[in-house]
């Protein structure tokens, strides 16, 4: 739902990644929530989650650097997927072969 908010580059591109990041761990406490429980899940997911990062700090860093691999790795993909749209003249396509 939110791949469209990571990968992008510059400051701006990191505070929406930063951001996507952020919905995108309460959307988890929702779905894994609903799953578990199905009324009262979808309430009390999130909220298990920012109690858990509440009381142990240290479990944020592993889910910041998940969230910052997936903002690189999509950065990567744009990078690989806008250059099979590039137009290369027929002169480079001859020399790379």
């Amino acid at each position: 739902l939110l791949r469209k908010s990571f990968g992008k580059s510059g400051i701006g591109g990191a505070i929406e990644g930063a951001i996507a990041g952020l919905f995108a761990t309460l959307m988890t406490g929702i779905i894994g929530g609903t799953i578990a429980l199905p009324i009262y899940g979808t309430m009390f997911g999130p909220w298990l989650i920012v109690v858990s990062f509440f009381n142990m700090p240290i479990l944020c860093v592993p889910w910041v650097l998940a969230i910052a691999g997936i903002h690189v790795a999509f950065c990567q993909y744009r990078q690989e997927r806008d250059t099979i749209f590039q137009w290369t003249p027929p002169s480079e396509k001859r020399a790379r072969s």
